[in-house]
């Protein structure tokens, strides 16, 4: 099965890019990476992100294919 949906590429002020992905896609049992809720370091609510290391494959079709790497300690 394929996951498919609209996203976005965003270039911040600071100069990062930022891929979005459709919450459709994100909330999919499939989709390799989980969000996982935690309280903000402040206390000031709850944070909904989790850091991760990814390998990005570019092949020639326009297609890139992004894989979840773990860490090293």
């Amino acid at each position: 099965m394929v996951l498919e949906g609209d996203g976005t590429l965003f270039k911040r002020k600071d100069g990062k890019y930022l891929l979005y992905i459709p919450k459709n896609i994100a909330i999919d049992s499939q989709f390799p990476f989980e969000v996982r809720s935690r309280p903000r370091s402040d206390g000031s609510g709850w944070q909904y992100s989790e850091k991760v290391r990814v390998k990005i494959e570019l092949h020639p079709e326009p297609r890139m294919v992004i894989t979840r790497v773990q860490y090293s300690e």
